[in-house]
């Protein structure tokens, strides 16, 4: 039979055992449970954060999306004005057909157009044309706006238009005839070609 002071000594290591055990039990749960627990918590947190903030933002990034789209339309359509084509050949066959064509469709008359000479650049040849015709000014400008929208690169290095008068009898009775606003222009202009 055990006396009363071991078993006193036996409750002493017992309490001391649970105690350890306890402390034990609480240090591996902060160590192993709490403390990842907390740190995978903050660094999710730290991440809504940031994800929160890319998402203001790219709404703020989104808000000038219809300006921007806006520019594009606009650059586009320049771009497409601009984007004119550089044959490799002169190919004054098919400028005159596109010439005569539009001459046509807006009805100007006494038409006249001279080449004067081939320039050759390092890397495109521009020949200069004269072109003269009459027309009254609608048709006038018809002409001179359709030529502008060509697919062929051309440029005017000078453009006149006179009211057209003559001051001999027979032509005054005819004028009196002709419609107003009709003018003569005299037209000089560059068409380029590439020769490589």
């Amino acid at each position: 039979m055990r006396t009363l002071q071991s078993q006193a000594g036996w409750c002493a290591r017992a309490q001391w055992i649970l105690s350890v055990g306890i402390v034990a039990l609480v240090a591996g749960f902060y160590f192993l449970g709490y403390r990842p627990s907390s740190t995978r918590l903050a660094d999710l947190r730290m991440q809504i954060d940031v994800k929160e903030r890319e998402l203001v933002a790219n709404g703020q990034k989104t808000q000038i999306r219809p300006a921007l789209e806006l520019e594009v339309t606009e650059k586009r359509r320049r771009l497409e004005r601009f984007d004119k084509q550089l044959p490799r050949e002169m190919e004054w066959g098919q400028f005159m057909n596109d010439i005569t064509l539009l001459r046509e469709q807006s009805g100007v008359r006494n038409w006249d157009i001279v080449p004067t000479g081939a320039k050759p650049d390092e890397t495109f040849v521009e020949v200069p044309i004269d072109v003269s015709f009459e027309g009254d000014f609608l048709s006038v400008f018809s002409f001179l706006r359709q030529m502008e929208q060509m697919q062929r690169l051309t440029r005017v290095r000078d453009l006149t238009i006179t009211a057209k008068r003559d001051n001999s009898a027979a032509a005054a009775a005819a004028a009196a005839d002709a419609a107003p606003g009709h003018v003569e222009v005299r037209l000089s202009m560059n068409i380029y070609y590439t020769e490589k």
